[in-house]
């Protein structure tokens, strides 16, 4: 009630017809503003709602991405294990033909020796 008194007595003070339509023009403009003001304030929350829900989808990628690099780098080392063990194994192998073939040698000569005598 004591706004619209006060109203009523701007209104009264405002006797211009021009004065009461520009008087008017304000209220509804301050109407029209907060209208605005409600406006722009749910797009601001939704927007930081929104902004929320990619930061945490950004924490959830950023742990998936460490996680499969921390696998990534043991599936390698795993490999490179892999990869040596298999080295050595060829090493072992061509060691072993050499072994082979100095004893084939040894027993051919052996044979030669014993049907010559």
């Amino acid at each position: 009630e004591a706004a619209l008194e006060d109203s009523n007595g701007l209104e009264d003070l405002l006797k211009d017809s021009s004065a009461k339509i520009n008087w008017g023009l304000l209220q509804n403009g301050g109407r029209d503003q907060d209208g605005e003001v409600r406006s722009l304030k749910e797009q601001l929350r939704s927007t930081e709602e929104s902004r929320n829900e990619a930061l945490d989808e950004c924490v959830k990628l950023e742990r998936t991405v460490n996680d499969l690099t921390k696998r990534c780098d043991t599936a390698m080392i795993l490999v490179g294990e892999g990869e040596e063990r298999i080295e050595q194994l060829e090493d072992d192998i061509k060691e072993m033909k050499v072994i082979f073939h100095d004893q084939l040698s040894i027993m051919a000569d052996q044979l030669q020796q014993a049907t010559n005598s």
